[in-house]
């Protein structure tokens, strides 16, 4: 394995070297042996030349590479859709089900590096932090013949780092965060809250760290391809009878507008006409989940034990 690389000087360049590191690695998945962080970095006057540190010794290495490709086609055998759209659902709902957001290595980065910052902690454990979904959803995406790049920025409260997708659907770009709607959701519904904004969407919650593709198509946002956008009481009827009538008890709408006492006396109404949907003499209890942000909603009706 080559480990040093000499490149000449880019008096142009805007990022460091470091940093150009780094967007590297989240840009190749499959290159989960190489610790993009720990990387040595030796200056000359015309040239800088890169020392690589890998996680993995040569033969480990071609283990670990058949693996992967062996747990990634299984993964993809179950990708079910014909539309790029279909098959970011399937992949998004997939992540969503089986993997867990791995607390651990915030707390420990390097304990549980590489496994819970690279697509191995997806694939192999069931459990990662965003930087290793995020990348381990491109890697599927790309596989689907989906463009796809993981993006990387703060949260809101520019305590921590934060990495997600941007995606292209059939033409147009959307920020995807799988990581987030698994934070999200709960046993009784998976969470779309962050499927294909816009970046006034996510610029709510999300600052970017660098400029990244234009985003501001709706078009394939999870909840209006689904008809869940409300703008009044007759919307929420409209959706909790079709809902009735396929005898689901779970509901997600999101408030196109932008007035919080209104989006809450939505939730209210929703939250009272999904309880009317209940059996005669059924005891029933409500679970709600709000995500005030987006003013998204999801409830689910759930009859009480005994």
């Amino acid at each position: 394995m080559q480990k040093a690389f000499t490149f000449f000087n880019d008096p142009s360049s805007q990022y460091p070297l470091s940093q150009i590191l780094y967007f590297v690695g989240l840009d190749n998945p499959h290159l989960f042996y190489v610790d993009f962080h720990c990387c040595s970095i030796t200056e000359a006057p015309l040239s800088k030349t890169i020392e690589l540190t890998y996680w993995y010794s040569q033969d480990e290495i071609a283990i670990l590479k058949a693996k992967v490709d062996t747990v990634l086609g299984k993964m993809l055998s179950h990708i079910k859709g014909k539309t790029e759209y279909e098959k970011e659902l399937a992949i998004h709902d997939m992540l969503v089900r089986n993997v867990t957001y791995n607390f651990g290595a915030t707390e420990h980065p390097y304990q549980y590096a590489p496994r819970a910052s690279s697509i191995m902690g997806v694939l192999f454990y069931k459990t990662a932090t965003c930087g290793g979904i995020s990348m381990a959803a491109k890697m599927l995406l790309n596989l689907c013949n989906i463009k796809c790049i993981v993006a990387y920025g703060v949260a809101k409260d520019g305590a921590e780092a934060h990495a997600w997708n941007i995606v292209k659907i059939e033409g147009a770009a959307y920020h995807l965060d799988i990581t987030w709607d698994i934070s999200t959701s709960s046993p009784a519904w998976i969470s779309h809250d962050y499927f294909n904004l816009t970046d006034s969407d996510i610029l709510l919650e999300h600052n970017p760290a660098v400029r990244y593709p234009v985003c501001s198509s709706t078009k394939y946002n999870f909840h209006k391809r689904n008809g869940l956008w409300v703008s009044d009481e007759q919307d929420i009827t409209k959706i909790i009878s079709s809902m009735k009538m396929q005898g689901k008890r779970v509901l997600t709408f999101r408030y196109i507008g932008d007035n919080q006492i209104k989006f809450n006396s939505l939730i209210k109404i929703a939250g009272q006409q999904l309880a009317a949907t209940a059996s005669p003499g059924e005891s029933v209890q409500l679970s709600t989940s709000i995500n005030h942000e987006l003013f998204i909603c999801s409830m689910a009706l759930k009859g009480k034990n005994g």
